[in-house]
């Protein structure tokens, strides 16, 4: 099938698309691309779960160029197999289980409803209430000063779009610069924490251990852009997602609603 993952058209709505290529086989071959897609959720699974299609960083090249993307790169556990992955996924863990997710629960409540009191009759769901939640959730975890969470979604937009399979000598040197700018202010952000600790996520992340094993100050920027990076935007979809389903299955919408009721 040629389909034309650049395309706009495509990328505003590429349901029709996949359908077609679940249509044609779990496994397809795509000859732009030179690679193998894996078409159906059964084995996008099983290619997801199989070590021998893992993930193992290498740097983009020249390195020289490509290092401020790279370093985000090369130190997250997203990019690594066991034991690395194994490694620094235990590491950033022991950091949440300091009770971070319950308590940002008010603050979660408190932000969406700022965020509904301020909007018109007609808003856009994602732009001006998925994203910005979002953002300030994860912002709220780290510790990020409300004042500086405006660059943080444009910093990490400029990031992923280094993803893109097509994409312009332009857009690489916006990535280029935007992993750098975001690197330098969560290091920033790290030693402010070392010399001041609050109980926040960041504050952990620099403090926490096992045995005498802890995240090196590269490790620790990188996994911090990660929880922002990925955090957010799975978020944002999910909410979205959602939205648009949850009409289309009323009894779904009902029993959304009988669990908030019974909550409030």
């Amino acid at each position: 099938m040629a389909i034309d993952f650049a395309d706009p058209e495509l990328i505003q709505d590429p349901y029709p698309a996949l359908a077609e290529l679940r249509e044609r086989g779990p496994v397809l071959w795509h000859d732009a691309d030179r690679m193998w897609l894996a078409a159906s959720h059964a084995t996008v699974r099983i290619v997801l779960r199989d070590r021998r299609f893992g993930r193992i960083w290498r740097d983009r090249e020249p390195a020289e160029r490509f290092a401020p993307f790279d370093l985000l790169h090369r130190n997250q556990m997203m990019e690594h197999e066991p034991p690395v992955h194994t490694r620094l996924r235990s590491l950033v863990a022991s950091a949440f289980a300091r009770g971070h997710v319950t308590r940002l629960g008010p603050a979660i409540e408190a932000r969406a409803a700022e965020l509904l009191a301020t909007a018109g009759d007609e808003f856009d769901l994602l732009a001006d209430f998925a994203e910005p939640l979002a953002v300030d959730v994860i912002a709220e975890l780290l510790g990020v000063p409300r004042a500086d969470r405006h660059v943080l979604r444009p910093w990490s937009a400029a990031v992923v779009r280094m993803y893109e399979p097509a994409r312009s000598p332009e857009t690489e040197e916006h990535a280029l610069r935007a992993s750098g700018e975001f690197a330098d202010y969560m290091r920033a952000l790290a030693a402010d924490r070392r010399r001041e600790p609050r109980e926040d996520l960041m504050t952990h992340l620099v403090a926490v251990r096992d045995g005498g094993d802890r995240l090196g100050d590269d490790e620790l920027v990188a996994s911090a852009i990660l929880l922002l990076n990925a955090g957010h935007e799975a978020s944002v979809n999910a909410l979205g997602g959602g939205w648009v389903a949850l009409p289309r299955h009323p009894g779904q919408l009902a029993r959304l609603r009988a669990a908030d009721h019974l909550r409030a």
